[in-house]
């Protein structure tokens, strides 16, 4: 087995890593390297300089040049710190420029680690707005990732009925292409479908599926890929991901478009399940950017709307996703369209089939109804394989009892928590949902169209969520309290206007 050596500019620290692992093809295996800087050991007060400013500060209270020669990317894991009220971190990327904004709530959100940083050098910055003698920082460990170290793909193979993509199998997984070719072709939209990266620093490899925002700033995934989300590995979801390097090696979104996951409200039991085709699915939020201080339905304005295929139209499907490929076009979105094979099941497993090419790391990604547009229509979440010249792949659909319930509660949980108080209930608004007026419950996924109505319906104490959109018009124009009941209207981020 052969063994590298890699020294971290500006420290006396070397680490011998083994070069030559096994891993299954989702396992993307990367390299840990202790590090040793605490800021406190080398205050320093340095000049300004183009690197050295932020915000109209004079220069930085400390600064580091953090390398590992050769790699792909950089994360680095923080250790002790106190940035006090006013004092942050800025990381940034020699390579592309990339950087990142980090205050102590930031640090919480993000589980003590930073965000990914393409190329092999991040310098870190330590500032403070007060002028503080006593906040510090300090970072122990470097992830990172060496050019070659990918999942490799493999042939095509005709795969097994009902065999969902594992992430953290020790096999092979099949491949899910229906024919004898793969139609994929790089997807411009929607900009709601994300890259999904679970980190699992225990065993050294990174994990990748597709998840996506639902119209209440919810998100959902495939259950299989947040099988170990609460053993408390930050999770990530990350956009607009540039293309990967020509040999395959993916390349990780700017830090302005990953998210971290809100694992601290993640319930394993409740908000997600495995239990195989029909009942494979999570849902659950996402918090904050530490840059733009925005959620991902905020910071990408886009989302899906969700329904059940009996109340819609159902032409054909769409997948998006992450799927592996060759070249450049591995682990980015792509997506595909192909024939509705229909509906199978009842209660809380039921699944969608469609003839629709997809590939390991499209798991967790939405079923578009139709075409892919700015503001589409997601069926449910792609799960399973099982596509030939007669099946179809699979995934869990929205008429899961299940599934529609933890919708209900996560969405509930969401607009309790940006309230800050509880509520007795909630009616959903959704003007561009294209549920049938006859059909209208409030409910998440058959909502209102107009406030109105939503404003009638909620009881005292209550809430209406509102999905961005135009409410303009008549038929939503209303005095809240005439009737002497309260209620609040609430929308998860975006662009609303009501009334006239």
């Amino acid at each position: 087995m052969s063994k590298c050596l890699y020294l971290a500019k500006g420290m006396l620290l070397a680490v011998m890593l083994s070069c030559a692992n096994l891993y299954a093809q989702d396992q993307i295996p990367f390299h840990t390297q202790k590090y040793s800087l605490d800021s406190r050991a080398t205050v320093q007060t340095l000049q300004a300089t183009a690197q050295g400013t932020e915000d109209g500060q004079s220069g930085a209270r400390f600064e580091q040049v953090i390398q590992v020669p050769g790699a792909n990317w950089l994360r680095l894991e923080f250790g002790d710190h106190d940035l006090g009220e006013s004092g942050y971190i800025v990381l940034t990327s020699s390579e592309d420029g990339g950087r990142q904004r980090m205050d102590a709530g930031a640090l919480v959100n993000y589980r003590n680690r930073s965000a990914f940083f393409n190329g092999d050098t991040v310098i870190l910055q330590l500032f403070d707005q007060a002028g503080s003698a006593d906040i510090f920082i300090t970072v122990t460990d470097i992830y990172f990732g060496l050019p070659g170290d990918r999942e490799k793909a493999q042939p095509l193979q005709r795969p097994a009925l009902d065999q969902p993509h594992k992430q953290d199998a020790l096999v092979i997984q099949p491949e899910e292409i229906c024919g004898s070719t793969d139609d994929r072709v790089a997807a411009s939209v929607p900009r709601a479908t994300g890259r999904f990266v679970f980190f699992d620093p225990a065993n050294n490899y990174i994990a990748k599926c597709t998840a996506w925002i639902a119209a209440y700033g919810i998100h959902f995934s495939a259950g299989h890929c947040f099988q170990r989300v609460f053993e408390g590995d930050p999770e990530l979801m990350e956009f607009d991901v540039p293309d990967s390097d020509a040999n395959g090696d993916p390349n990780f979104a700017d830090p302005e478009d990953q998210y971290p996951v809100d694992v601290a409200n993640f319930d394993a039991v409740d908000d997600r399940n495995e239990n195989g085709l029909g009942d494979d699915w999570a849902v659950f939020r996402v918090n904050a950017n530490s840059n733009s201080g925005l959620r991902p339905i905020e910071g990408r304005n886009n989302y899906f709307h969700m329904a059940k295929p009996a109340d819609v139209s159902v032409p054909s499907i769409t997948i998006s996703g992450y799927g592996i490929d060759t070249g450049t076009a591995n682990r980015t979105l792509q997506t595909d369209n192909g024939p509705y094979l229909g509906e199978t099941g009842s209660g809380s497993v039921v699944y969608l089939e469609y003839q629709v090419d997809t590939r390991s790391g499209n798991s967790g990604g939405p079923v578009i109804s139709g075409s892919a547009s700015a503001t589409p229509i997601s069926l449910g979440i792609h799960s399973h394989a099982g596509c030939d010249a007669d099946n179809g792949n699979h995934g869990t659909s929205f008429e899961n009892n299940a599934l529609e319930s933890a919708a209900e509660a996560v969405g509930h949980e969401f607009v309790e928590g940006l309230m800050g108080r509880s509520f007795v209930d909630i009616r959903y608004v959704d003007a561009g949902h294209p549920i049938a007026t006859t059909a209208e419950l409030g409910t998440m996924l058959r909502p209102y169209d107009t406030v109105t109505e939503a404003v009638n319906a909620v009881p005292s104490d209550g809430a209406v969520m509102i999905a961005p959109g135009d409410y303009s018009g008549p038929a939503n124009t209303f005095v809240l309290g005439a009737d002497g009941r309260s209620m609040f209207l609430v929308s998860p981020g975006g662009s609303v206007t009501i009334g006239n």
